[in-house]
């Protein structure tokens, strides 16, 4: 308790502040957690009980009551969200029992890159200025092309309206210091706003007389600058940079000999940059009922993503470093453009046309790897939303794709072999309202997925694994169908349930894994497996009121892979059980909130036919949090609030089951990393 004293003094000295901003659709009231606001999809914004496809948001507000700082804390959570703990290489997702490569992630619509066993680190995505983050449930590739798979992740940056300054921190007792700080000045139709932010991790060992830490050492620094000018409504430009850098320190157990002791620091670097443009137009046109005619969203991104080691030997008795095998560093450098739009229009209630383009040019350079033509992916998609009465939505969907590396010439005589057709994607998505608070939905989507360039052509050497790329890969072609029944209720103005059942099953021929090919040098490679499938089912209940808001949902997932067409089958299921409750007290100004997760059985499956189980496990966090009003000076408003409590309430570290085939960084001992301990922390939250 001395320790939490002292950080609740050291805050005193940096306040925070997580706020909603204007630009937020989360639930100020309440009520909006049963219908919130989408964007994901479509042109314009709307209602999750008008779209003819599965999705649903984690708003601002939520993310707050969690104390999260990063996106693998918000994603935790969620039942029908899996994720995989690397010491090295980060966190990762799978949705409706698909992972990797196979979960679209974006931010403000652009696909992010830089991923390291397929997956991104969500760990590195810091959610300080995230206004909601939207999540659409399975194949989504008519929409958003390559690894829409299992499912798209939309993080929605924040873009007030007003001028604002906050200033954010976060202390707890497993050694994380985080602070960030944002100030926007508004004039006229013109924004400007600045960000930074700092996040330190001074690391884990759970086995203190070894020198290597179960969790790295990581230092993180966030920095953001955008413009943008609103006319009214009608039409909005916006134009960010975004500058993220992480350090990360892996450490080896101390090497004993007759004249020293010595040990190695491997020490990671990863640097991302984000460049992009949005504009969103509204017509002035109107149709024959007032609505809006068109509407047109479109935007343009430059990544560059860059990962890179220096492996250093150190004396352990005098402190003394060198570099180590300078020719064993690796560097990847990662680059990427995107450009997209969407064009909507509605001549009726009954009628919405949608469709667009989005191209997309990848490139890789690593220092083991040759130079190589960059993949150029280009989709052109349309879709049509038709209501031939007012309970039933139609929308059949289609995308055409060039590919520069798969896909056949449909006319080689006339076009030549260069010009190469994938295979030509379709949906069909279905929406019956049974009753004003009830509906069905379903759908039957096709998903296509190439290699990318880190996947055929890549090679990692270092002391743990060793990952080698695959220039024989096929692109994998998912079938999937899913089904889904909701019921909203609005009971009053701030008062309302919902319950909702889900049903999937996906099929995947050709899917991309990364096999242990020779266990002695530990080498991996990306390797097509015969065909995989994943089929289950989920329900959640969800109340929300002005004082009191609840969740509780299930998920069970069923997996089986093929290595090839004729090999055993491996099988397995899980479980997950997830729930939240936040409880508001006006008379003293403060709100509690619980979160929690039960991950049942779990299985790690390799290609060569391994499975490790992972037992059950429970994570729980509790916090308060109290709002203190300030008199108005010479900004709008003034407002004060802490926030405390403890994360992984249930104090667990490492689950038994996994071993060292199960990853490539698996721990020897079979043990598996789950949490920190159990974490109080304390932030104080500041904004004018």
């Amino acid at each position: 308790m001395q320790k939490l004293a002292g950080i609740g003094l050291a805050l005193m000295l940096i306040p925070a502040g997580w706020s909603q901003t204007e630009s937020s659709t989360s639930d100020s009231m309440g009520i909006d957690r049963i219908d919130p606001v989408i964007i994901t999809g479509d042109a314009g914004a709307r209602k999750t009980s008008d779209l003819p496809f599965n999705a649903y948001v984690i708003s601002n507000k939520t993310i707050k009551e969690m104390a999260a700082q990063n996106l693998g804390d918000v994603l935790k959570y969620q039942s029908n969200i899996l994720q995989s703990q690397d010491p090295v290489l980060g966190a990762g997702i799978s949705m409706q029992g698909l992972g990797g490569q196979s979960v679209k992630i974006l931010i403000d619509g652009i696909p992010m890159i830089g991923r390291l066993n397929g997956n991104i680190d969500i760990g590195q995505l810091l959610v300080s200025q995230v206004d909601r983050i939207e999540i659409i449930e399975g194949p989504m590739s008519v929409m958003y092309g390559s690894d829409a798979v299992g499912g798209v992740v939309n993080i929605i940056t924040k873009s007030p309206k007003h001028s604002q300054f906050q200033l954010n921190s976060f202390q707890d007792v497993v050694s994380n210091t985080n602070a960030d700080a944002s100030i926007t000045l508004a004039k006229g139709k013109n924004t400007v706003g600045i960000n930074f932010g700092r996040q330190y991790f001074g690391g884990i060992d759970f086995d203190t007389t070894t020198r290597s830490y179960n969790w790295k050492p990581k230092t993180k620094i966030l920095s953001g600058l955008e413009w943008s000018i609103r006319n009214k409504d009608k039409i909005h430009h916006r134009i960010k940079l975004n500058y993220f850098t992480e350090q990360l320190l892996d450490r080896s157990n101390a090497e004993f000999n007759l004249v020293s002791i010595s040990g190695y620091n491997n020490r990671f670097f990863t640097n991302r940059a984000d460049f992009s443009h949005h504009t969103f137009i509204k017509s002035a046109l109107k149709n024959n009922e007032g609505g809006d005619l068109l509407s047109l969203q479109f935007s343009n991104g430059l990544n560059l993503y860059t990962r890179f080691n220096q492996l250093w030997k150190r004396n352990l008795v005098t402190g003394f470093e060198e570099l180590s095998n300078p020719n064993d560093m690796d560097t990847t450098v990662n680059f990427q453009w995107n450009s997209r739009a969407v064009l909507s229009y509605k001549p009726s209630s009954k009628l919405l046309w949608s469709g667009g383009y989005e191209a997309n040019v990848e490139t890789l350079q690593a220092n083991r790897v040759a130079s190589q033509k960059p993949i150029t992916d280009i989709g052109a998609y349309a879709s049509v939303e038709y209501k031939p009465v007012q309970q039933i939505s139609i929308r059949p969907g289609v995308r055409f794709i060039y590919n520069s590396m798969f896909g056949e010439s449909p006319l080689p005589k006339l076009l030549g072999a260069g010009w190469k057709l994938a295979p030509v994607i379709p949906s069909l998505q279905l929406r019956y309202s049974v009753s004003r608070h009830s509906t069905l939905r379903a759908s039957v989507a096709q998903a296509f997925r190439s290699p990318t360039i880190k996947e055929l052509h890549f090679l990692f050497v270092d002391i743990n694994h060793n990952v080698r790329g695959n220039q024989n890969l096929q692109p994998e072609l998912a079938n999937s169908v899913q089904g889904s029944f909701d019921y909203r209720h609005k009971i009053t103005a701030s008062q309302g349930a919902t319950f909702t059942v889900k049903g999937f099953h996906n099929r995947v021929k050709n899917q991309i894994q990364l096999g242990l090919i020779d266990a002695t040098s530990l080498l991996y490679q990306y390797i097509n497996i015969g065909k995989a499938q994943s089929y289950g089912g989920s329900a959640e209940i969800l109340y929300s009121s002005q004082r009191f808001n609840g969740s509780i949902s299930a998920t069970q997932v069923f997996s089986n892979t093929w290595i090839t067409d004729t090999s055993k089958v491996n099988a397995w299921n899980t479980l997950q059980l997830s729930f939240s409750g936040s409880v508001t007290f006006p008379k003293y100004g403060c709100q509690v909130q619980l979160f929690g997760r039960y991950s049942g059985k779990n299985f790690i499956l390799t290609p060569e036919g391994k499975s490790f189980e992972i037992n059950p496990y429970g994570l729980v966090d509790l916090s308060i949090s109290k709002s203190i009003s300030i008199k108005k000076t010479g900004w709008e408003r003034k407002s004060l609030s802490i926030q405390g409590g403890v994360k992984n309430l249930l104090g667990v570290t490492q689950i038994a089951g996994a071993a060292i085939t199960g990853g490539v960084h698996g721990n020897s001992s079979g043990m598996m990393n789950i949490g920190t301990g159990r974490n109080p922390f304390l932030s104080l939250n500041l904004q004018f």
